[in-house]
């Protein structure tokens, strides 16, 4: 529930209550009302009832020409109007007691009783003879008593007055009988004034109880929704500060900052997490630039994506430990699979094992040849030798060659042939003289051919050392040494082309792991699946035209993540080509070329692809719009990518890659290979 959700429901609460509180508050007031009207209606009955009393009396004491009994039979209709009020609406209703109803009854049949009395009064009264007599006293002065006209009548009258006195004396027995149920009424009056009145004391208490209730509970509402609502606002911003500090990692003590300030608490806490942020991008950096040993300053990495980073910066600290492990020479090293998903490790180990066979398989091709044949450093430390130099140098190991100086310590003039093969860049073959560990000079011919470097790192030398001896055996095998040195010549260009995918692709990796760490898990999933490609290429002399462009599309797919909007690729293939062969991976330099330099001056990359047959030859094309053109200096600019494939295409077809100004800017690459060259 949000704070302004939360702020009207305590405002609803609070109205709903107070709501409550005044319509239960009205309704005691309207019921406190109800009573005083039926305590004012008590009132007026009894009042009523004493005035009949007085009425009564006044029949017997000044009949007043009749007009005592017009009152006395006026106050009997109040007294009768009253107590059927009180009888039927009144005291009947819920909130009174039933010891309080059963009076109010019991009253009501006393004064049921009581007009049978009263009745005979009136009969009395109404009758002929009592009406003829009182006229006697019509007028005349003082007062009209009955009492002094019927002991008149009775003791003075004549016969037939005397009998008429008979009536006068049967009102007044009446009259006389009549404080028998006054003092009963009087009594039920009374009580039943007393418990209503009881019962207005009541409601008066409960609607003062009520209203001290709730004022209490007003205020104990209002101080706890002010402290509920006070907590909604702090509680989560104290909760998203602790929360930030078990996700980054970070020392976020807020113990004292809470106490005085939630606000500072959490601008603290966002500025310790832009921190954390800016370290880890300065990470991610590093290692997007290739840098997995050097830190980044700033404060520890921790937290889930620090954690993240750092097992990423130490995965690819072991690979290029395992790569250096390969590049010194131990081959077969693999690096630790840290579970069944990483497929990278996975891909690696299969690459150092292959590589490991195929080096095994390169020795044993060495032991084979009868020549001295060994690859060197340009420092001069052998790299790999069969055991044909090991027996013409007289040592029993390519290590203690190393020790004693490298192969410049056995070859006279060394320095002198090598720097010229260095220099020109070309293959040499010269005549020299090998001094072995005994000491014994030795005549040779030394075929040197420079091999062009894989990586950034020393520039290796391939060596056939041959002693004079043996030049008719030379002669006899040199067709089939050429043959193999070519053929190690173009698995040592396919070697190049192949691990360009990893250093490509980790930058790519390496920024969706904080991003989106499905998309890296699938990223190193098509990684994998390209170098399987690469891997599964080596043990073949070609691919379907088909099965390069697959290739070609997963490597765009993965570019394109890095690329994102800014490349725009194009394919124009005839279908009709997709089933001829040709060497594997011969495409993908060109196309990396075409990505590395073909941005225009937005930075936006457009590349076309295009594949037909022409004239019984399929030639491909690659078009970009780049800024920098074609010149005589195409190669030189472009890197080792475009001179590789140009070393195959002379090996394989002897021909060479066609570049020309794509207009209005760019480059065109094309080449092209016999349709039925592989079939």
């Amino acid at each position: 529930m949000n704070i302004r959700n939360r702020i009207f429901f305590s405002y609803v609460v609070l109205v709903l209550f107070s709501l409550f509180f005044l319509s239960s508050y009205v309704y005691l007031t309207t019921l406190r009302g109800t009573i005083d009207r039926d305590l004012t209606r008590l009132y007026e009955v009894k009042n009523s009832w004493g005035d009949m009393l007085i009425a009564m009396n006044n029949i017997v004491e000044n009949w007043d020409d009749g007009r005592s009994f017009s009152t006395f039979t006026h106050r009997v209709e109040q007294v009768q109007t009253g107590l059927d009020y009180l009888n039927s609406d009144g005291v009947r209703r819920f909130y009174y007691p039933k010891d309080l109803k059963e009076h109010v009854a019991a009253l009501y049949r006393i004064w049921h009783m009581a007009q049978g009395n009263i009745k005979q009064i009136e009969d009395g009264i109404d009758t002929a003879d009592f009406q003829r007599i009182v006229q006697t006293i019509t007028h005349e002065p003082g007062l009209q008593r009955l009492n002094n006209l019927w002991v008149e009548l009775f003791y003075r009258g004549t016969s037939q007055q005397r009998t008429a006195a008979y009536t006068i004396r049967q009102v007044l027995d009446s009259i006389e009988f009549f404080p028998i149920f006054s003092s009963t009424m009087n009594r039920q009056f009374n009580i039943i004034l007393d418990e209503t009145s009881a019962v207005r004391e009541s409601v008066v208490r409960i609607q003062v109880a009520l209203a001290v209730s709730f004022f209490a509970i007003f205020l104990m509402g209002y101080f706890t929704f002010s402290f509920l609502f006070a907590r909604s606002i702090s509680r989560p911003i104290v909760d998203v500060s602790l929360k930030l500090k078990r996700f980054i990692g970070q020392s976020i003590e807020p113990t004292s900052i809470v106490h005085s300030d939630e606000i500072a608490l959490l601008d603290h806490s966002v500025t310790t997490l832009i921190e954390h942020y800016t370290y880890l991008s300065q990470r991610a950096l590093t290692l997007a630039q290739g840098d997995i040993e050097s830190e980044s300053p700033g404060i520890p990495s921790a937290g889930i994506v620090g954690n993240a980073l750092g097992e990423i910066s130490e995965y690819l600290r072991r690979l290029a430990q395992v790569s250096s492990w390969i590049r010194d020479g131990r081959y077969g090293a693999e690096v630790e699979v840290v579970s069944h998903k990483d497929v990278l490790g996975q891909t690696f180990n299969i690459m150092s094992r292959e590589i490991r066979e195929r080096i095994t398989t390169l020795s044993r091709v060495f032991d084979a040849i009868e020549e001295a044949l060994l690859v060197i450093h340009e420092n001069g430390s052998i790299v790999e030798s069969n055991n044909r130099l090991l027996k013409l140098l007289g040592v029993e190991s390519i290590g203690e060659l190393n020790r004693c100086g490298g192969l410049p310590e056995f070859v006279v003039e060394y320095d002198r042939f090598l720097g010229k093969v260095l220099k020109e860049q070309r293959n040499r073959s010269f005549f020299a003289t090998m001094i072995t560990a005994r000491g014994v000079h030795i005549p040779v011919r030394i075929a040197a051919r420079r091999l062009e470097p894989v990586t950034d790192q020393q520039d290796h030398i391939m060596l056939f050392i041959s002693n004079e001896s043996w030049k008719v055996r030379m002669k006899r095998e040199r067709a089939r040494l050429k043959s193999q040195a070519v053929l190690a010549e173009l698995r040592a260009l396919r070697a190049q082309i192949n691990p360009h995918f990893l250093f490509n692709t980790l930058n790519t990796i390496a920024q969706l792991a904080e991003t989106s760490p499905d998309r890296a898990v699938n990223t190193i999933e098509k990684l994998a699946g390209l170098f399987r490609y690469a891997l599964s290429t080596t043990e073949r002399d070609t691919v379907t035209v088909s099965e390069e462009l697959g290739h070609l599309r997963d490597f765009l797919e993965i570019e394109q993540l890095r690329f994102e909007d800014s490349l725009s690729i194009t394919f124009q293939i005839d279908s009709s080509i997709e089933s001829l062969s040709m060497p594997p991976m011969l495409l993908q330099p060109i196309v990396e070329n075409a990505l590395r330099h073909g941005g225009d001056e937005a930075g936006r990359v457009e590349i076309l692809i295009r594949a037909e047959l022409r004239e019984n030859e399929v030639v491909f094309g690659v078009e970009d719009h780049g800024t920098l053109s074609a010149g005589s200096d195409f190669f030189g600019s472009r890197g080792i990518g475009l001179k590789n494939v140009e070393n195959r295409l002379r090996t394989y077809y002897g021909k060479s890659i066609v570049i020309r100004p794509n207009n209005p800017a760019g480059t065109i690459v094309t080449l092209s290979i016999p349709a039925g060259a592989w079939q």
